[in-house]
């Protein structure tokens, strides 16, 4: 009896936290040079772009790529002027990169409620800088538990959705 309540209460906990994944598995070569530009942001919390480009760098780095955070260097913070995609994959390659590295944040927040879980939805896509086109894609979505972080939700899921 006490198995099949513990069972039971396994399974509640594990239907508390969802999480997806959906990736188009292009190659990426660890010998190539990647920068990590900034997310856009779709979401209504600040800097939400900067952010998953931060834990995206050191998960990148932590699997031995040779990353270099370009979030920085190529989005200007210091001016609201929208840089192309093409403008950043032209810098990103005259900087020696061969990969951009870049997304979306679709959702980084506390849900409301007695529990505020914290959610997180992402878009990650990496360009060839020659070509400019897109060698690899996946998309992730999590919730966590009421005490969970954020960070460590963002964390999870680009840890996923990279190969």
């Amino acid at each position: 009896m006490k198995q099949i309540i513990f069972f039971l209460i396994l399974i509640f906990f594990a239907g508390c936290s969802a999480i997806s994944y959906n990736a188009n598995q292009g190659k990426l070569d660890k010998n190539q040079k990647i920068a990590v530009d900034v997310f856009s942001n779709y979401t209504e919390t600040p800097m939400a772009g900067y952010r998953a480009a931060s834990i995206m760098d050191a998960a990148l780095l932590q699997r031995g790529f040779k990353s270099n955070p370009m979030y920085s260097m190529v989005s200007d913070e210091s001016s609201n002027v929208e840089i192309s995609l093409m403008e950043r994959i032209k810098k990103a390659k005259n900087t020696g990169v061969s990969l951009l590295a870049t997304g979306e944040v679709i959702e980084w927040r506390y849900k409301t409620g007695i529990d505020g879980e914290p959610a997180v939805s992402l878009v990650i896509r990496v360009y060839d800088t020659q070509t400019a086109e897109v060698i690899f894609s996946s998309t992730g979505s999590k919730n966590g538990l009421g005490y969970s972080s954020i960070g460590l939700v963002a964390n999870d899921v680009i840890n996923g959705m990279l190969p």
